[in-house]
């Protein structure tokens, strides 16, 4: 379980004020699940809970809205309300993995395919895919790395019209990718991988130059 723009708390409301929400957090959630499951923090805003004896995944998926209900209230802290939202990537054993690593990798994979992508839903199951799509991602970051050093990236200038005049009013300007292997990379492939990257700043500079 995630909390969604948990680093803009912190910067925007200070750390103190991030940690209260983080244990408001740990507390409404400790005290919606179970007594057969398990709950433990594993990064900055990041929880893992091990449901024991589920017997479908519908039946844990009204669990977790039931946990995320509890959650998604605003934390009141002095005179200031803190709305919170989560998402929770789910993985199972042992479908999804037969060891500790393997299952909590299954649910990080997961989560990060519902940050990462157009779904609406604040819960995801494990599909294998999503590893697969993970791994293509790593591999396009890390290409991206170099794609301005060897001239991989270009522009195309779309030309602005004025509807009445005919005449050209100015151009658009827009980034492509030619890969040595992959050949044009679809913009809707890369860009996102971009733009949540440390590359995004020095393309962007790169463009205005």
């Amino acid at each position: 379980l995630d909390i969604k723009g948990f680093k803009f708390i912190n910067d925007f409301y200070g750390h103190d004020t991030g940690d209260i929400v983080l244990q408001k957090v740990a507390d409404r959630i400790k005290h919606s699940i179970t007594l057969n499951s398990f709950l433990a923090r594993i990064g900055a805003d990041e929880f893992v809970i091990i449901l024991k004896d589920a017997y479908s995944k519908q039946e844990i998926k009204e669990y977790i809205k039931l946990i995320i209900q509890n959650v998604e209230k605003a934390i009141k802290i002095d005179d200031t309300f803190i709305e919170v939202s989560v998402c929770v990537g789910v993985s199972i054993f042992p479908e999804d993995g037969v060891t500790k690593d393997e299952i909590l990798q299954s649910a990080d994979l997961s989560l990060y395919e519902l940050k990462h992508s157009d779904i609406k839903e604040n819960i995801l199951f494990f599909k294998k895919e999503f590893k697969e799509k993970f791994l293509e991602n790593r591999a396009l970051e890390k290409d991206l790395s170099e794609a301005i050093k060897k001239g991989e990236l270009y522009l195309l200038y779309q030309p602005k019209v004025n509807s009445q005049t005919k005449e050209v009013v100015g151009v658009e300007a827009l980034l492509r990718w030619r890969h040595p292997i992959f050949g044009i990379i679809p913009n809707g492939k890369w860009i996102p991988i971009m733009e949540n990257s440390k590359y995004l700043k020095p393309i962007g500079l790169w463009v205005l130059k």
